[in-house]
């Protein structure tokens, strides 16, 4: 029995992205959903893959006119609604000395008027106690304060503004207000539920939501506080081994930029920010500002590995490895990946963590990164979706799959590989990497950095540069001329010397691994 059962959710910006994956929730959850896009086929491809029963209206919440036929329809076909997750939204960007009018009617007209009358016209179709979600409100983060990006923040900002404003006024009638903040670099877990992660270039941004209202993308309109320096306490369990850097206190404490808010829990733990709290002690400071959020002693280890993970001073490998088994003791259901992407190394190297700890609950299914449940050895699920495939011809991919617990993707590599003939155990052997050819022909490097020096994701970026520093500190050279090296190097240095070209090493190997894996998707 799912947590929405019978309730009316209509997500606007359906059709891809965040909206899809939210209306997939709901729908899974007994949710019965709409979806509403402006790209007709797209529509109907999510409807599709989400469930026959989805309804599917085509809409453009510019106009108002599509957005009374969108609330009409809905209300016609499934009722008053319960839960309403404004998505839709325009993403572009030019230059503030090249944006031209049409630009910018567009980016306001989507994202700030059409998400004001979206909720406007909505409210007399609201059952009382609903649930309204603002969501797509990341770009009022100071990260995206670069060139290029001063209409679309404009356009967000003015979604901040008035979803605070909104939430005032419709107290009365709504269970809750929310709006979606989405805060980049920080999981935001409220009410103990599970957290939907969102994958983009600039970082990761992480929604969730309070499970007794929405159970998805949204949290609460919460803000910073300032907090007493005095009442906070370290975690008990801080994901750095080798505790807090004074260095980097220093560097923070001399910097005349503000810093980003802390997160603490309720008891004033902190979760993440130590560094931080160190710095504002040293500049003689009272008080500092923070997020306090209600979390359970594994949520908070959780956010405090993944804050440290994607911002400040990175987690060394030592550090992450040992978030990583850690997590694995708190979270054994976990699939490899699931804690992969926690403690940012790759699903091989947690899986071969998994295989030293002869302690750890043997399950037959772990808990992906997408929230759904698989059989750790698919063999045997596969060997009965082929049967069930050969009894029930007629049977759709999705209806097999929830019959042995596969995913639809893999119970359509099953089918494929039947009608070619081969067995299931000859489809898993398919699925596995392939080794790399011996005679695989290596790019030239110099060109490769070449053509990365001068792509405007990268050198656009904070991300990007970085990376391009990285790669510039490690020049490449012709011919092999570590004998020559090596032979200078004082005896008495030899051995710091290795120990550094090995921790290197192996620091750009898990670099090279997780980007690896981030190109290949989960498999069965």
């Amino acid at each position: 029995m799912g947590r929405f059962d019978g309730l009316v959710a209509v997500v606007t910006g359906g059709g891809s992205g965040i909206g899809l994956a939210t209306a997939e929730r709901f729908h899974q959850e007994g949710a019965r959903v709409a979806i509403a896009g402006r790209d007709r086929q797209r529509l109907r491809q999510a409807a599709a893959s989400i469930g026959g029963d989805v309804l599917a209206v085509t809409a453009d919440v510019s106009r108002l006119d599509e957005i009374d036929l969108l609330l009409s329809t809905v209300t016609r076909e499934l009722g008053q609604i319960d839960v309403l997750f404004v998505n839709a939204g325009f993403k572009g960007f030019q230059a503030l000395q090249e944006a031209t009018e049409s630009f910018f009617d567009t980016a306001f007209d989507v994202n700030a008027k059409g998400a004001f009358f979206t909720l406007q016209k909505a409210v007399p179709h609201l059952n009382d106690g609903a649930a309204v979600v603002l969501c797509g409100l990341a770009p009022v983060d100071p990260a995206w304060r670069r060139p290029g990006t001063s209409v679309y923040t404009a356009s967000k900002a003015a979604l901040r503004s008035f979803a605070r404003s909104a939430a005032a006024e419709l107290a009365p009638r709504l269970r809750r207000p929310y709006r979606a903040t989405d805060l980049t670099n920080y999981r935001i877990s409220h009410c103990g539920i599970s957290v939907h992660r969102v994958g983009i270039r600039s970082g990761e941004i992480v929604l969730a939501a309070a499970a007794d209202r929405i159970g998805k993308d949204g949290v609460p309109a919460i803000d910073p506080v300032l907090v007493p320096l005095a009442s906070l306490t370290p975690a008990p369990h801080y994901p750095r081994l080798n505790g807090v850097d004074q260095d980097h206190v220093r560097v923070l404490a001399e910097s005349p930029m503000p810093m980003p808010p802390i997160v603490v829990r309720r008891s004033m733990e902190v979760i993440d920010g130590m560094h931080r709290i160190c710095a504002a002690r040293s500049r003689g400071e009272s008080y500092i500002s923070a997020f306090v959020l209600d979390e359970s002693d594994t949520e908070a280890y959780i956010q405090s590995v993944t804050a440290n993970i994607t911002h400040g001073l990175p987690l060394s490998l030592r550090d992450r490895k040992a978030a990583a088994e850690r997590l694995l003791r708190l979270c054994p259901g976990k699939s490899d990946r699931a804690i992969a992407q926690l403690a940012g190394l790759s699903g091989k190297t947690v899986g071969a963590l998994r295989r030293t700890l002869d302690d750890l609950p043997q399950a037959e299914a772990r808990v992906g990164q997408d929230g759904r449940v698989r059989p750790v050895d698919s063999t045997e699920h596969r060997r009965q979706a082929e049967r069930l495939i050969t009894e029930h011809p007629g049977a759709s991919l999705r209806e097999i799959a929830g019959l042995t617990g596969l995913s639809v993707s893999t119970v359509s590599v099953v089918r494929r590989h039947m009608r070619s003939g081969d067995s299931p155990v000859s489809t898993v052997e398919r699925l596995r990497p392939r080794p790399e050819p011996a005679h695989r022909t290596e790019a030239d490097p110099r060109q490769t950095l070449s053509l990365l020096m001068r792509d405007p994701s990268l050198r656009y970026t904070d991300v990007g540069r970085t990376l391009l520093q990285w790669l510039h500190r490690h020049p490449l050279v012709d011919g092999p001329p570590f004998p020559n090296l090596i032979s200078e190097i004082p005896l008495h240095c030899l051995p710091a010397v290795a120990r550094l070209a090995r921790r290197y090493a192996a620091e750009w190997e898990e670099f090279a691994q997780q980007a690896e894996d981030m190109m290949i998707s989960d498999v069965g």
